[in-house]
């Protein structure tokens, strides 16, 4: 992966003076944040890891992040008929929707999210997750 993140910085050739700063990686040094409550503003609060909230490169990052996970749903998970077609996940931006048409699919879904997980180390955020099944009739 980190290979992959290589090659598609110097494929797309990042902008040098990111946010001023001579390159973007100069962009996430000493980086701060503040926030703003009733009682004032906080002090200011170092960031050591992430990508910053609006960074043009976060969505990349993240499809290239999942593109191997939703391969695999393509490839042994049970979707979501929809006419000819069956859909076991949809993607945008940072979210991540698993579908499938019965219990037991939506369980092997979890399975193989479970298996990419342990691979990547990426980590799901239970407390927004939700579940909900759809009746076609």
């Amino acid at each position: 992966m980190d290979r992959l993140l290589r090659q598609v910085k110097k494929e797309i050739r990042l902008a040098r003076c990111y946010q001023g700063k001579a390159s973007r990686s100069d962009a996430y040094d000493d980086c701060t944040t503040v926030l703003r409550t009733k009682h004032g503003d906080t002090d200011r609060i170092h960031s050591k890891v992430g990508v910053k909230q609006g960074d043009t490169l976060s969505p990349l990052l993240f499809n290239l992040a999942l593109d191997p996970l939703l391969y695999m749903l393509e490839d042994k998970g049970v979707g979501f008929k929809v006419g000819d077609q069956s859909l076991t996940a949809l993607a945008f931006a940072d979210d991540l929707v698993l579908l499938s048409d019965s219990y037991k699919g939506m369980e092997r879904n979890l399975q193989i999210l479970e298996i990419f997980s342990g691979l990547t180390g990426l980590k799901v955020n239970l407390s927004k997750c939700h579940g909900f099944m759809l009746d076609k009739g």
